[in-house]
């Protein structure tokens, strides 16, 4: 992306039109050439006090329980695709379509912090990462055409993460039925108005860094 596209794109980008309709006849031609890229969308943790030591579960959330339900009607209209889906979401899926060997669960950063000695925080770009390697480790001949779901306000960067790594990034209708996590730990996903600056900040550091 160009430096006054970018301009433009950071400060007035935080919504894409659909690009594709509904059960989009060429890419269900595609099949599993298809690459549909899942981004997570807040959390909710809750501190567990049933026994010793006290420990923290991690909930998806309503942003993702929704995204889980979209992804699961996109399975009917893509059912050869390959989906590359973070955990927050691919974890709450259940029923015929986790079992199937095309979905690829990206759960945790490759590389370690070491600082910390743990895996370093899942960004966007790692995900991104993931499913374009996992794409390309399943085909002998990567088609390079992706679909990116999340929160419609998440949705612009994915995309401009796909397009960096030379897809062409569709979007599905609908993605403005995924509700903001009200209840959510990461308290930038509970409403626009907490998320827009952070995500300029994010698209600021995304492109000092050639991600986008």
């Amino acid at each position: 992306m160009k430096f006054f596209p970018f301009l433009y794109w950071l400060v007035s980008c935080f919504k894409i039109r659909p690009t594709v309709k509904k059960a989009d006849p060429f890419l269900q031609e595609l099949g599993n050439r298809l690459l549909i890229v899942v981004f997570a969308f807040g959390q909710v943790e809750k501190k567990s006090h049933i026994g010793t030591p006290v420990y923290t579960r991690i909930f998806p959330g309503e942003s993702n329980e929704a995204l889980a339900e979209y992804v699961k009607d996109l399975w009917t209209q893509y059912p050869n695709a390959h989906f590359a889906i973070q955990w927050k979401v691919c974890d709450w899926i259940t029923g015929e379509m986790n079992l199937k060997a095309r979905i690829t669960r990206i759960h945790q950063h490759r590389e370690v912090d070491p600082k910390t000695g743990k895996p370093k925080y899942l960004d966007c770009q790692e995900i991104a990462l993931q499913a374009n390697d996992a794409h390309t480790a399943l085909l002998t001949e990567v088609q390079h055409t992706s679909m990116v779901v999340s929160h419609e306000i998440l949705v612009p960067r994915g995309v401009a993460l796909m397009q960096n790594l030379e897809y062409t990034a569709h979007v599905p209708p609908g993605l403005g039925q995924i509700p903001y996590c009200k209840d959510s730990t990461q308290p930038w996903c509970r409403s626009k108005w907490r998320f827009v600056p952070r995500e300029i900040l994010a698209r600021i550091l995304y492109r000092l860094k050639g991600w986008i």
